[in-house]
């Protein structure tokens, strides 16, 4: 239901707003990382990077009314559910295509620049036994079927060393007491599966068609994030020496991991030495896809954070890594979260004796 709600907040924005979707800056990633008395080693291999990147522009476009047709199809929506307001009675606009259930239970929604969005819930009684929930074998052939149907290109798709596609799974499962055996018994009832997109070869982070599948095969959940990308700019990567530069300036964030237990907080003012051993390069659409006019590739580098001589602990920073995509600037540094981490591994194993 969580997932719903947050689904009809990003369709009504999108429905209200023009079709200028693009990414949001890597700031919102992490927190300021900011010192100067941190000494910074690039201990990184660059020639696997690419010297060039893009700059990219998502551009008002609409899916072909074939991909349209098919999405309708795919909801089992009829023309008499096609609805033009929004659950709040507010208008769409006109290049939206919705459906809604008369129990407003189940919508669709097709927003331009790429963007849609099918919930449907198995509403089947529960007591009755499932049939033909799929396992990750038959997800991927219903996913790569539904991909044809949306006319993704299979050039924009992450694949896996082999060539093959790649996919991400979302198993679910149900539990219920068993009267007759008198025992509890879980079983599988959803599957979900992702398709992510990658543009020159880089991957593009919240960009992908997810389905989710339940009984007898029914599509409970359709998400499709997939914007027409026109290039605007090309760019030479940075020189490891000017993203240091720009770290040292306040232009990075740092992962903040929070929550377990054994979870460490670290002072940023406390690293005396940072080794970046990793360097990948991200596209990211943003929390909102209309929040910002242009994409930006961004770096994020897996690093060694020295506190002292016996005391290290690894970091993932974000950086910019062309100046058209600079991200502000923020010495203001309280610290971060780190887990796992090796000092608290050190001191569990301690407290236990090995």
């Amino acid at each position: 239901m969580k997932r719903f709600l947050l689904i009809l907040a990003i369709v009504q924005n999108l429905a209200a707003m023009s079709s200028q979707a693009a990414r949001a800056s890597f700031e919102e990633k992490g927190y300021p990382f900011y010192s100067k008395k941190i000494e910074f080693v690039w201990a990184a291999p660059t020639n696997q990077l690419a010297a060039m990147v893009r700059v990219f522009k998502p551009i008002p476009s609409k899916f072909s009314a074939s991909v349209v047709s098919n999405l309708i199809v795919l909801s089992g929506f009829t023309d008499q559910e096609r609805t033009f307001t929004t659950y709040q009675g507010e208008k769409l606009s006109k290049d939206v295509v919705a459906f809604r259930s008369k129990d407003e239970r189940s919508s669709l929604t097709i927003t331009p620049g790429g963007y849609a969005y099918l919930y449907n819930p198995d509403l089947s009684d529960f007591k009755k036994p499932l049939e033909k929930v799929p396992d990750q074998k038959r997800a991927y052939e219903l996913g790569l079927n539904i991909l044809k149907q949306l006319e993704i290109p299979t050039d924009q798709l992450i694949t896996k060393e082999d060539g093959q596609i790649k996919a991400w799974f979302y198993p679910g499962t149900r539990g219920y007491f068993d009267k007759a055996k008198k025992e509890f018994v879980e079983e599988p009832d959803v599957m979900g599966v992702e398709f992510r997109r990658r543009v020159d070869s880089i991957y593009c982070i919240r960009q992908y068609v997810h389905i989710q599948f339940e009984n007898r095969e029914k599509i409970t959940q359709l998400e499709v994030h997939w914007p027409e990308l026109q290039p605007v700019k090309t760019w030479p990567i940075a020189s490891p020496e000017q993203i240091i530069s720009w770290i040292k300036e306040g232009r990075a964030r740092v992962q903040s991991l929070e929550g377990p237990t054994e979870a460490r907080w670290i002072n940023v003012v406390d690293i005396k030495k940072v080794t970046i051993q990793e360097v990948t390069i991200y596209y990211d659409a943003g929390d909102d896809e209309a929040s910002s006019r242009f994409f930006f590739p961004y770096a994020t580098l897996k690093a060694e954070a020295e506190l002292s001589a016996d005391d290290k602990e690894a970091i993932w920073l974000f950086a910019p890594i062309i100046k058209d995509g600079l991200s502000g600037v923020a010495k203001k540094s309280d610290g971060f979260s780190v887990y796992p981490s090796t000092l608290c591994e050190k001191q569990r194993q301690k407290e236990g004796g090995t």
